[in-house]
């Protein structure tokens, strides 16, 4: 079933351009309607690659089987990981690790302790590439035969669950991934524990609000900048700590 936002890319696939074609062939339309069309399309597009969410061009994860799913992108990172493991592990709670295909290789007995230890583990490119969901699909095709094998060689089994770098899909992300049996998985909350300065009661109380059953959190167990260290790792204590109070559980996804 095609999500409200597909049903209105398409329309506006056809709006826009039929609008911009029509002006240019000498039909006489107002320049503010073409320019509106034009402008709701872009909008549009731009909505849909960067919330996978909203389903506009497949159908995504959004809502965790049981418990709450805590997941965390872009490592494994020899510093931040364990400890996030050591919090989880205190707690007696499990989340999915999105991993980094390069990292995952430099770091295999940081991911490999991971899956020991009862947590799901998913794709989220081989490099953490801002313009992934710009890539072709050679390129993404490439990227993602070298995770695979990554996967199988290290943790034993290819990634089913996946995230793009940064979240962004887009048709040829979604096209290439589903080719392989892959799951896009979008999330509910986002916590902004990645950015410069990113306060730790801040990322907590993100997290936290109004949170039910289902809900899948994005947090992060890597810092993609010298001086960015992700706030997530502060915060994972009194968030599984106000979990528990309010009588949830952090679950991984079944991947």
């Amino acid at each position: 079933m095609t999500s409200p936002l597909g049903a209105a890319l398409w329309a506006s696939s056809i709006a826009g351009p039929t609008a911009l074609g029509a002006a240019l062939t000498g039909v006489a339309l107002p320049l503010p309607l073409v320019a509106s069309a034009l402008a709701a399309h872009t909008a549009l597009v731009g909505l849909a690659v960067a919330s996978p969410s909203l389903g506009a061009f497949g159908r995504a994860v959004t809502q965790s089987a049981r418990g709450v799913a805590l997941t965390f992108d872009d490592g494994p990172d020899p510093e931040f990981t364990p400890r996030v493991l050591d919090a989880l592990a205190a707690h007696g709670a499990t989340a999915t690790f999105f991993l980094v295909g390069e990292r995952l290789v430099a770091h295999p007995d940081v991911a490999r302790r991971g899956v020991a230890e009862g947590h799901a583990v998913g794709a989220h490119g081989w490099t953490h590439d801002p313009w992934y969901a710009l890539s072709s699909r050679a390129r993404l095709s490439a990227s993602m035969d070298r995770e695979d094998d990554a996967h199988r060689a290290i943790l034993g089994r290819a990634p089913r669950l996946f995230r793009p770098p940064i979240g962004v899909a887009s048709p040829p992300v979604v096209e290439v991934a589903r080719a392989r049996g892959r799951e896009l998985v979008a999330w509910t909350k986002r916590t902004r524990d990645g950015l410069p300065r990113a306060a730790p009661d801040d990322v907590a109380r993100r997290a936290l609000w109004r949170v039910r059953e289902g809900d899948i959190v994005l947090l992060h167990d890597a810092a993609m900048g010298a001086r960015v260290r992700p706030a997530g790792v502060e915060a994972l204590h009194t968030i599984l700590t106000q979990l528990r109070r309010l009588g949830l559980e952090a679950r991984a996804l079944e991947g």
